[in-house]
């Protein structure tokens, strides 16, 4: 859906648009904060670990998998091949393209069988919300989608809603002990501040790199002349630090307002359909981190993923006393 263009595009987007209604992302968020206070109590006691795969990694990879209605006991599975998927350079991932493929493969074979599953038996989850949703076709007729389509959007949800969410909150983490007087002020208010804090952090260390994309028509984009069929690279870090747009882009500001970021898209047609949530997610996963753990500190440097769309952080070392 992310390489499609309008009106094919209009119409997969009002098919996965059923599983993100306000409603959901509503009823949702009690069950967010339930699993985040779940997460944090498992590493309470242990006084050290490592952030992204004892609590990043977990939020994320469980609400969209409660979200998709997958079982407890395949999420692991899920989130092996997400990693294989999104950074097939690293060696730690899998390390080549075939392992990508691979991994490709078994997300799609997994999310045809639970689309065949929640058609045949539907249950109050995004997976049946959009296998039996019927949408108009270029016709006119009323329409289901094809267990391959619905596949894609299982691969796009799991990288789209899992991957950025848990770099966003390290990212979070790693900035709050670069500037504690961030964290102070978002530790005095964090119900006001949640999505301020969660819109800066999105701004100053976006999850996603960049995009490519290939130009369709001729344009002018600020003085500079794009071609038809010449590719064109956003990225997404240096928009965001445009001091044309931002007050003193480099200061970290968890109340900045208004911030125009570009990390979930520039507001058209392609803008994030998860932004709501995953705000929501970075917001309560730091609250809760360090309302129970507030010595909790940095103790190493960030392992970087070795890829080049995402900037992902796969270990960052972190000490608290143990509680």
């Amino acid at each position: 859906i992310i390489n499609m263009d309008p009106p094919i595009h209009t119409r997969y987007r009002l098919i996965v648009n059923r599983g993100f209604t306000p409603r959901m992302i509503g009823r949702l968020k009690e069950n967010i904060g339930a699993q985040a206070r779940r997460i944090v109590e498992d590493v309470a006691e242990q006084g050290e670990g490592d952030l992204v795969t004892d609590v990043a990694a977990r939020l994320p990879g469980q609400v969209i998998a409660t979200m998709l209605g997958v079982p407890d006991e395949d999420q692991e599975m899920v989130q092996r091949h997400t990693n294989a998927f999104i950074a097939p350079s690293d060696p730690e991932y899998g390390g080549t393209v075939d392992d990508m493929v691979a991994a490709s493969d078994a997300i799609e074979d997994y999310a045809m069988h639970l689309g065949r599953l929640r058609r045949e038996h539907p249950a109050d989850d995004v997976t049946s919300a959009i296998v039996n949703a019927q949408v108009p076709d270029d016709d006119g007729n009323q329409t289901m989608i094809e267990m391959d389509e619905f596949a894609e959007f299982v691969k796009l949800l799991l990288v789209g809603g899992n991957e950025t969410t848990r770099n966003a909150i390290t990212h979070g983490v790693r900035l709050f002990h670069d500037h504690p007087d961030q964290k102070d002020r978002f530790l005095a208010d964090p119900q006001g501040l949640a999505m301020t804090t969660a819109d800066e952090i999105l701004r100053y260390a976006p999850p996603v790199n960049l995009m490519r994309r290939t130009a369709t028509r001729d344009i002018e984009v600020a003085g500079a002349p794009i071609k038809a069929g010449d590719k064109v690279v956003m990225w997404y870090r240096s928009g965001n630090f445009d001091d044309a747009v931002f007050d003193d882009p480099w200061r970290f500001d968890v109340t900045r307002t208004p911030n125009d970021h570009l990390t979930f898209g520039a507001g058209g047609p392609h803008y994030c359909l998860g932004a709501n949530l995953a705000r929501v997610e970075i917001g309560v996963m730091l609250a809760t981190l360090y309302q129970r753990l507030p010595d909790l500190e940095v103790v190493g440097p960030p392992v970087h993923m070795r890829a080049v769309s995402t900037n992902g952080i796969k270990h960052l070392p972190v000490r608290w006393t143990p509680a």
